[in-house]
C-alpha cells in the first residue's frame, strides 16, 4: 500500500502542477419555502465526466503527493459526486445527511503551510467532506484535524461552497495561508463565483465592476444576486426550476448544470451536450459498501428519470474517463500510459469495514 501511495504522488503531482478543476463557476442557493436547493455551473472546455455513487463504511487513506501523513478516514455517508478527472476528485456532490459541498476556482487561494496534520488533495477534501460530515459546523471543524496540502500543482487553487439540509450556507477559503469563513450575517447573498466573497460583495454595494472582470465573475456574482432578490418569497415556481432559470442566465462556457435538492435529496442536472433535464433520487441509490460501487456518465442519451440507469464501477471505466478527460487537457495529452493506469488503480486501495450500515 505504502509504495502504491508514493508512486501515486509522483504521478498526480506531475498532473496538477499544471492542471485545475475549472476556469469560470457559478454556485447559488435559493431557500423560498423551506426546501433548500444549491446549483451549480461547472464551466471549463469539455464535458466528459461521472456521477459516482460513494458508499458508507469504507476506509481510505488520501490520494498523496505531499510528503508527510497523509489523511485517512471511514466514510459514515453514502454521497454522490461529479467528477471529471476519475474517481474520488470531485467538482461537486452531496450526501445522504443533505449536505452539499462544490469548489470553484480561486487564483488567490494559499493553502496554510505544513503543519502536524495530516493532507489531502483539495479535489478529494471535498469527498472526505461528503464521507464525514452532515453539517456547516462539521466542515469547519474538519480543519483540526486535516489540512488541504500546500505543495504548488497538488491541490488546485479553488475556494468552497458548503450548504447543509437546514438551508445555512457558508464559503470556505484559505487567503494568505490562513482559513477564512463567511456565512450567517457575513454571507447576505448566497452565491459565489471566481473572487474572494468579500471582493464580489463589496463591488456589488458599490454598483461597479473591476477592470478587467476576468471570466466575468463578479459581472455572474451580481447578476445572480439580483435576480436571487427578484424571486425572494416567490410563490408556487419549484425552487429548483428558479435555479435552473438562473443559472442558465449566467453560463459562461458551462458545462453542466447540476442543481441538488437538499431536503428531498434529490439530483437533477443538464449538459451542454445534453441540454434534456435528468434527475436521480436518493432513495433509489443503495449506498452499502457490501454492493458494488456505480456510476453513470454524465452524457448518456438518456432523460428523464435516470436512477435505474447507473452501472457497476470499473477500473477500466474510471482509466478511459481520466484518459478522455487529460487528451483535451493540452499539456496532459501525451501523458505515458503508466500514470493513467496508476491514477484509475487509487480506489482499488479502498477497503469496505462496515458491510452495512443503518441510514442516517
Amino acid at each position: 500500500m505504502k509504495g502504491f501511495l508514493l508512486i501515486l504522488a509522483g504521478a498526480l503531482g506531475l498532473i496538477y502542477a499544471t492542471y485545475q478543476t475549472g476556469n469560470a463557476c457559478t454556485a447559488l442557493s435559493i431557500n423560498c419555502s423551506g426546501t433548500p436547493v444549491v446549483g451549480i455551473n461547472y464551466d471549463w472546455y469539455f464535458g466528459d465526466g461521472s456521477i459516482t455513487v460513494n458508499k458508507r463504511g469504507v476506509f481510505k487513506i488520501a490520494n498523496g503527493g505531499s510528503p508527510g501523513p497523509l489523511a485517512s478516514w471511514t466514510s459514515k455517508f453514502g454521497s454522490i459526486s461529479f467528477t471529471q478527472d476519475g474517481r474520488e476528485l470531485v467538482q461537486s456532490g452531496m450526501n445522504e445527511a443533505g449536505l452539499f459541498i462544490g469548489g470553484l476556482l480561486l487564483e488567490e487561494t494559499q493553502w496554510s503551510p505544513p503543519d502536524s496534520r495530516p493532507s489531502i488533495r483539495s479535489a478529494q477534501w471535498l469527498q472526505y467532506q461528503l464521507d464525514t460530515a452532515s453539517t456547516i459546523k462539521e466542515v469547519i471543524e474538519s480543519d483540526k484535524r486535516l489540512r488541504i496540502s500546500s505543495i504548488p500543482g497538488i491541490s488546485s487553487p479553488e475556494h468552497f461552497f458548503v450548504c447543509d439540509k437546514s438551508g445555512d450556507c457558508a464559503i470556505i477559503e484559505s487567503l494568505q495561508g490562513k482559513p477564512v469563513y463567511c456565512s450567517g450575517k457575513d454571507m447576505p447573498v448566497p452565491v459565489l463565483t471566481n473572487d474572494t466573497y468579500t471582493s464580489c460583495l463589496d463591488f456589488l454595494n458599490r454598483g461597479k465592476l473591476p477592470e478587467p472582470d476576468t471570466d466575468y465573475s463578479v459581472h455572474r456574482f451580481k447578476e445572480a444576486a439580483a435576480m436571487l432578490r427578484a424571486i425572494d418569497g416567490q410563490g408556487p415556481e419549484p425552487e429548483t426550476n428558479l435555479a435552473f432559470e438562473i443559472l442558465k442566465k449566467v453560463e459562461h462556457g458551462t458545462q453542466w448544470t447540476v442543481v441538488y435538492d437538499l431536503k428531498n435529496l434529490r439530483v437533477l442536472f443538464r449538459t451542454a451536450e445534453k441540454p434534456s433535464t435528468r434527475y436521480f433520487s436518493f432513495a433509489a441509490l443503495d449506498f452499502s459498501c457490501a454492493k458494488p460501487v456505480k456510476i453513470l456518465d454524465i452524457q448518456a442519451d438518456l432523460s428523464g428519470d435516470v436512477s435505474g440507469n447507473f452501472v457497476t464501477y470499473s477500473r477500466e471505466a474510471n482509466r478511459d474517463l481520466i484518459a478522455r478527460a487529460f487528451k483535451k487537457t493540452g499539456s496532459l495529452s501525451n501523458l505515458p500510459a503508466y500514470v493513467l493506469d496508476e491514477l484509475s488503480f487509487y480506489p482499488e486501495s479502498f477497503v469496505c469495514v462496515e458491510p452495512a450500515g443503518p441510514r442516517p
